[in-house]
């Protein structure tokens, strides 16, 4: 069984679950191509990305010469060749809406994947890439799965609908996801949804007891955009400081609310207290996770929208055996029963965030009960090996 996946930007540094995917998925029957329109900017990487990056057949940018104008030309020009009318419906229907370079880029893609033969074409998020599996699906005769994650879905995407109604299955990665779907799209066929959360490698996040100490060092992990809600967390720790409490919060990712945030911790004088630290790597983040105590991640609703589908950090906190606090958003109660295995408390409320981090703070025992009911939760319901073997079951 070979499958061709199709992404836009690979590999992301925020979107482990995508090479964690393809790592695992080729420990079943099933080989893997990994065929991507861009490589990111910067050198921060994963290990195993590293690796996968080498292998990636990336788009030629048809701009970058007469040689890659030629070749990404000819690709489109033999496409057309094979079925005129198809070629010329689909020139008129996308190529203003994906960009005219990326368009072109479809089908030189198209091309590579053609000759490495595949079973299925894979596409991850529902914008160029779903488009693409789309495009390139009708050509060559192969079915298509897209899946689905959190923006693609939450806001207004003018893919969505014909993507969804044309693949042969659609992977969401919670309930709180189908159900979205399918009230959105009510003609939307219910049959070919599959909720197939991310796993997380158990191996690699495992639990290390902390001694009990005063205080506590508090992190979390995210991109600093909207729907991640920082600000209530930096909110939370000011709260805490005028309680007298002794902690530490340290917050990890880059993104666009970076100088927002980070004016928000002067403004509040906590600057002794809350630490933007950056982007990290998988290996760093397992460290990381080794010395704190507590994992909070104060996700919200955008202005636009958005929001979490089930967060992938989430649970490699929960799989490290951390007592997390999480707000009751989307997919998230699907992860966390509060009291059981983590703390669930409603979003935008700085307030019921600073008492339940007092609460772990306060009660080590708390913390120990959470966090190994969390392990035990991620072992035997959300392991990498049980949820993408049944993606590969989709695939046979």
């Amino acid at each position: 069984m070979k499958v061709a996946y199709i992404l836009h930007y690979f590999p992301v540094l925020s979107e482990t679950f995508i090479s964690d995917e393809i790592v695992w998925i080729r420990k079943t029957a099933v080989a893997a191509g990994i065929f991507a329109f861009h490589k990111p900017s910067g050198s921060l990487m994963h290990l195993e990305a590293k690796e996968l990056e080498k292998e990636t057949h990336y788009a030629l940018d048809p701009k970058a010469g007469l040689g890659c104008f030629f070749r990404v030309f000819m690709s489109g020009f033999l496409f057309f060749l094979s079925s005129p009318v198809k070629f010329c419906s689909y020139l008129s229907k996308y190529f203003y809406k994906v960009g005219k370079k990326e368009f072109s880029q479809i089908f030189y893609l198209g091309m590579l994947i053609k000759r490495y033969k595949p079973d299925y074409l894979h596409a991850h998020f529902a914008f160029l890439s779903a488009v693409s599996a789309m495009i390139i699906s009708d050509f060559i005769k192969v079915p298509f799965i897209v899946t689905i994650h959190a923006r693609d879905m939450f806001v207004a995407n003018q893919y969505l609908e014909e993507v969804a109604g044309k693949a042969k299955y659609i992977i969401v990665k919670s309930d709180y996801n189908r159900k979205y779907l399918t009230n959105k799209y009510p003609r939307l066929d219910a049959k070919k949804i599959r909720v197939i959360p991310c796993g997380v490698d158990t191996d690699k996040f495992v639990p290390l007891e902390n001694p009990a100490k005063e205080g506590a060092n508090i992190i979390s992990v995210g991109r600093l955009v909207e729907k991640k809600g920082f600000t209530y967390l930096i909110k939370s720790c000011k709260i805490l400081q005028q309680r007298g409490i002794k902690f530490k919060c340290e917050i990890y990712g880059n993104g666009p609310l970076k100088e927002s945030l980070s004016s928000e911790i002067k403004e509040l004088a906590l600057s002794d207290t809350v630490f933007l630290k950056g982007a990290v790597t998988r290996e760093e983040l397992i460290d990381v996770f080794v010395k704190s105590d507590i994992f909070v991640l104060p996700s919200i609703i955008d202005r636009e929208g958005d929001t979490e589908a089930m967060p992938v950090v989430l649970k490699e906190a929960m799989a490290s055996a951390k007592a997390v606090i999480a707000t009751a958003v989307a997919g998230i109660p699907e992860l966390i029963s509060s009291g059981e295995d983590g703390i669930l408390v409603s979003p935008k409320d700085e307030v019921a965030l600073a008492q339940a981090i007092l609460a772990l703070i306060n009660d080590y025992a708390l913390r120990l009960r959470l966090g190994d009911n969390a392990r035990k939760k991620i072992t035997r319901d959300f392991t990498l090996s049980k949820n993408v073997k049944l993606i590969a079951e989709l695939f046979s």
